[in-house]
Protein backbone atom coordinates (compact mmCIF):
# COMPACT_ATOMS: atom_id res chain seq x y z
CA UNK A 1 0.00 0.00 0.00
CA UNK A 2 3.13 2.49 1.07
CA UNK A 3 4.73 1.72 -2.18
CA UNK A 4 1.57 2.37 -4.28
CA UNK A 5 1.31 5.19 -2.73
CA UNK A 6 4.95 6.60 -3.28
CA UNK A 7 4.94 5.57 -6.73
CA UNK A 8 1.34 7.29 -7.05
CA UNK A 9 2.41 10.34 -5.22
CA UNK A 10 6.18 9.60 -7.44
CA UNK A 11 4.22 9.51 -10.88
CA UNK A 12 1.90 12.94 -9.90
CA UNK A 13 5.31 14.92 -9.32
CA UNK A 14 6.85 13.60 -12.64
CA UNK A 15 3.51 14.99 -14.37
CA UNK A 16 3.18 18.28 -12.73
CA UNK A 17 6.71 19.09 -13.11
CA UNK A 18 6.09 18.08 -17.09
CA UNK A 19 3.53 20.49 -16.94
CA UNK A 20 5.15 23.52 -15.65
CA UNK A 21 8.21 23.24 -18.09
CA UNK A 22 6.51 24.17 -21.21
CA UNK A 23 4.66 27.23 -19.33
CA UNK A 24 8.37 28.47 -18.16
CA UNK A 25 9.61 28.12 -21.68
CA UNK A 26 6.21 30.22 -22.71
CA UNK A 27 7.13 32.87 -20.26
CA UNK A 28 10.60 33.32 -20.82
CA UNK A 29 9.97 33.46 -25.02
CA UNK A 30 7.15 35.79 -24.35
CA UNK A 31 9.20 38.02 -22.39
CA UNK A 32 12.07 38.27 -24.81
CA UNK A 33 9.56 38.57 -27.42
CA UNK A 34 7.89 41.48 -25.76
CA UNK A 35 11.36 43.21 -24.98
CA UNK A 36 11.46 46.10 -27.70
CA UNK A 37 14.12 48.49 -27.68
CA UNK A 38 12.92 52.12 -26.36
CA UNK A 39 12.00 54.61 -29.06
CA UNK A 40 13.51 57.42 -27.49
CA UNK A 41 17.66 56.81 -26.94
CA UNK A 42 19.70 60.03 -25.08
CA UNK A 43 23.04 59.13 -26.80
CA UNK A 44 21.17 60.24 -30.28
CA UNK A 45 19.39 63.39 -29.42
CA UNK A 46 19.56 65.94 -32.17
CA UNK A 47 19.11 69.65 -32.67
CA UNK A 48 17.07 70.95 -35.29
CA UNK A 49 16.28 74.70 -36.35
CA UNK A 50 13.52 75.62 -38.07
CA UNK A 51 10.34 77.84 -39.22
CA UNK A 52 7.04 76.15 -37.64
CA UNK A 53 4.98 75.64 -40.95
CA UNK A 54 1.78 74.03 -39.34
CA UNK A 55 0.71 74.00 -35.30
CA UNK A 56 -1.51 70.68 -35.61
CA UNK A 57 -3.86 70.28 -32.00
CA UNK A 58 -6.10 67.42 -33.35
CA UNK A 59 -3.68 64.64 -35.52
CA UNK A 60 -4.66 62.81 -38.41
CA UNK A 61 -5.59 59.29 -37.87
CA UNK A 62 -1.71 58.10 -39.13
CA UNK A 63 0.08 60.45 -36.41
CA UNK A 64 0.61 59.85 -33.18
CA UNK A 65 -1.91 61.62 -30.13
CA UNK A 66 -0.92 64.90 -29.06
CA UNK A 67 0.33 68.44 -30.44
CA UNK A 68 2.77 68.15 -33.31
CA UNK A 69 4.35 71.04 -34.67
CA UNK A 70 5.47 70.46 -38.59
CA UNK A 71 8.49 72.19 -39.07
CA UNK A 72 10.14 73.39 -42.00
CA UNK A 73 14.46 72.54 -41.90
CA UNK A 74 16.82 72.95 -44.30
CA UNK A 75 16.70 68.99 -45.37
CA UNK A 76 12.39 69.42 -45.29
CA UNK A 77 9.60 69.07 -43.09
CA UNK A 78 10.12 67.63 -39.85
CA UNK A 79 6.96 66.30 -37.62
CA UNK A 80 7.97 67.39 -34.26
CA UNK A 81 5.36 65.68 -31.60
CA UNK A 82 4.99 67.71 -28.30
CA UNK A 83 2.64 65.85 -26.78
CA UNK A 84 -0.08 67.76 -25.07
CA UNK A 85 1.45 70.64 -24.47
CA UNK A 86 -0.24 72.95 -27.12
CA UNK A 87 -3.34 73.85 -24.89
CA UNK A 88 -3.97 74.26 -21.41
CA UNK A 89 -2.82 76.65 -18.80
CA UNK A 90 0.73 75.25 -19.26
CA UNK A 91 0.96 75.63 -23.19
CA UNK A 92 3.84 76.20 -24.94
CA UNK A 93 3.72 79.83 -26.89
CA UNK A 94 4.73 78.62 -30.48
CA UNK A 95 2.69 79.49 -33.54
CA UNK A 96 3.14 79.42 -36.98
CA UNK A 97 5.74 81.48 -38.49
CA UNK A 98 7.86 81.15 -35.05
CA UNK A 99 11.43 80.06 -35.31
CA UNK A 100 12.24 77.52 -33.40
CA UNK A 101 15.36 75.32 -32.23
CA UNK A 102 14.09 71.47 -31.12
CA UNK A 103 16.31 68.90 -29.36
CA UNK A 104 15.36 64.80 -29.54
CA UNK A 105 15.23 61.65 -31.31
CA UNK A 106 13.84 61.22 -34.73
CA UNK A 107 11.65 57.84 -34.33
CA UNK A 108 9.49 55.66 -36.93
CA UNK A 109 6.18 55.04 -35.45
CA UNK A 110 3.13 52.91 -37.04
CA UNK A 111 5.53 53.44 -39.95
CA UNK A 112 6.22 56.92 -40.08
CA UNK A 113 8.94 59.10 -39.10
CA UNK A 114 8.24 61.81 -35.92
CA UNK A 115 10.82 63.71 -33.89
CA UNK A 116 10.17 63.35 -30.31
CA UNK A 117 10.74 66.71 -28.66
CA UNK A 118 12.74 67.20 -25.50
CA UNK A 119 12.89 70.55 -25.24
CA UNK A 120 11.60 73.20 -27.82
CA UNK A 121 13.01 76.99 -27.63
CA UNK A 122 11.15 79.88 -29.03
CA UNK A 123 12.09 83.57 -29.05
CA UNK A 124 14.19 82.80 -25.74
CA UNK A 125 11.62 80.81 -23.81
CA UNK A 126 12.99 76.84 -23.40
CA UNK A 127 10.43 74.69 -23.30
CA UNK A 128 10.79 71.03 -21.34
CA UNK A 129 8.29 68.44 -23.09
CA UNK A 130 10.49 65.19 -22.35
CA UNK A 131 12.86 64.31 -19.59
CA UNK A 132 16.02 62.10 -20.23
CA UNK A 133 14.91 59.18 -20.71
CA UNK A 134 11.95 60.77 -23.22
CA UNK A 135 8.69 60.28 -20.45
CA UNK A 136 6.52 63.66 -21.53
CA UNK A 137 6.77 66.03 -18.79
CA UNK A 138 3.20 67.62 -17.42
CA UNK A 139 4.30 70.66 -15.48
CA UNK A 140 2.30 71.31 -12.56
CA UNK A 141 0.64 74.95 -11.69
CA UNK A 142 2.71 76.53 -8.96
CA UNK A 143 0.60 76.24 -5.65
CA UNK A 144 -1.11 78.83 -4.07
CA UNK A 145 0.22 80.28 0.10
CA UNK A 146 -3.37 79.34 1.25
CA UNK A 147 -3.62 78.56 4.90
CA UNK A 148 -6.82 76.86 4.62
CA UNK A 149 -7.04 73.70 5.02
CA UNK A 150 -7.89 71.14 2.45
CA UNK A 151 -11.51 69.85 2.67
CA UNK A 152 -12.40 66.56 2.53
CA UNK A 153 -10.37 63.35 3.19
CA UNK A 154 -10.26 59.75 4.53
CA UNK A 155 -12.79 59.26 7.51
Amino acid sequence: MKRSLALFSFALFLFLGWLATPAGAQTAATANAAHLTPLYDASKEVTITGTVSNVVTKPSTNMIGGGHLIVSTAKGPVDAHVGRRLAGTNAIAVKSGDSVKLVGVMATINHNQVFLVRTAQDGGHTYTIRNENGFLVTPMPARSASSTPARGGLR
